[in-house]
């Protein structure tokens, strides 16, 4: 990862701040691969950590599973907050939304392929 501004990202989770600067052409770098008739393949990505940037907003760092490339996505404070009770194993003390969700696609037998 790159120290100076401008020049790429910088990761500074250990004091639970994440600073992004993109590098000069980071858009002809893209997170997608094509398929053989040209179609964008997925890219399964893992969630890496949960930070807050340096405006306070949260931020989640997303890193490809296997692989180096990494995104940055800012998020609200509710998603956070659930994202990182999910990570460190805490449950809330009723259902949240995305709770009731998958409970209601189990029940009637719906399965999620992507």
């Amino acid at each position: 990862m790159s120290e100076g501004p401008g020049d790429g990202w910088r990761d500074k989770t250990g004091g639970g701040v994440i600073d992004f600067c993109p590098p000069a052409g980071y858009a002809d770098h893209a997170m997608s691969e094509r398929e053989g008739d040209g179609a964008l393949k997925p890219v399964e990505l893992q969630v890496e950590t949960v930070a807050i940037d340096w405006r306070g907003y949260p931020v989640v760092k997303l890193r490809e599973k296997g692989g180096q490339r990494a995104i940055f996505i800012w998020i609200g404070l509710a998603e956070a907050s659930a994202i990182s009770m999910q990570i460190e194993g805490q449950r809330p003390p009723r259902p949240m939304t995305h709770d009731l969700i998958v409970s209601l696609l189990s029940h009637f037998g719906i399965q999620v392929e992507r």
